[in-house]
């Protein structure tokens, strides 16, 4: 029924995103992408790190400046292997059974859909009872699993390559409470996480969907856009109870 569900919403949601979400490669970020694989080759522990759509969205996030891609790149590999984010599709998390979301969706161009329901995540507890890390790991989880399933679904279809470079994320706000969601510690918590979110994996989120959004959530949506870059913001659509906000 929750498959049924979300399957319907990404068929409405279609009604709203007409035309091609293709990647063009303009020239200059052609040329760009021939000029950074030299400057971070060494750094790169993986072979699709060395791909195009890899290196394209940090080249993008610096709007083509070689010198701050590059340290942007490096800062990532450093990161992961201090974070051991290379394993933590394997780790048990002892918090990530109180965080369900589902992966198991495609969008209508095969891109992977996140999913979850505010209403099962109480980041207020996780914050006062001293799980804050856990549960901002749990993201940094999420995250590495998208990216593995954006490089799958890519090798699943070859022709439709540079469609396949993103995530749509879908978040039911049904139950979504100021005092479990909203509170400072709670969008300290959401504002760590998008930030390493856009250190790490830049311009990952093709559309970021909010749904049964109460107006009480446009106050938080607008402290977390600081923490977002142009593509997430761009993204983003937030449908209330009654309509699009």
């Amino acid at each position: 029924m929750e498959s049924l569900k979300i399957l319907t919403l990404l068929s409405v949601c279609n009604l709203f995103f007409t035309g091609s979400n293709a990647e063009v490669y303009l020239q200059e970020e052609i040329a760009a992408l021939k000029l950074i694989l030299p400057l971070v080759n060494q750094s790169l522990y993986r072979e699709y790190m060395r791909s195009d759509p890899f290196l394209i969205t940090y080249l993008r996030t610096s709007n083509l400046q070689l010198q701050e891609a590059s340290d942007m790149i490096l800062k990532t590999m450093k990161w992961r292997q201090d974070h051991r984010i290379d394993e933590i599709v394997n780790e048990v998390i002892p918090i990530e059974k109180e965080m369900p979301y589902d992966l198991r969706t495609v969008d209508w161009e095969g891109r992977p859909v996140y999913s979850m329901k505010i209403a099962e995540w109480d980041l207020r507890k996780y914050t006062l009872s001293g799980k804050a890390y856990d549960a901002h790991r749990v993201g940094m989880k999420i995250m590495e699993q998208v990216g593995n399933l954006i490089r799958h679904y890519a090798k699943l279809h070859p022709t439709n390559n540079h469609n396949i470079t993103k995530v749509t994320a879908l978040v039911d706000l049904n139950g979504y409470s100021w005092k479990l969601h909203a509170c400072p510690e709670c969008l300290r918590l959401s504002e760590n996480i998008l930030v390493d979110i856009e250190a790490h994996w830049p311009q990952i989120c093709a559309n970021f969907l909010f749904f049964n959004s109460p107006r009480i959530f446009e106050v938080t949506i607008t402290v977390l856009k600081a923490f977002m870059d142009y593509t997430m913001k761009n993204g983003l659509h937030t449908y209330g109870v009654s309509g699009c906000l």
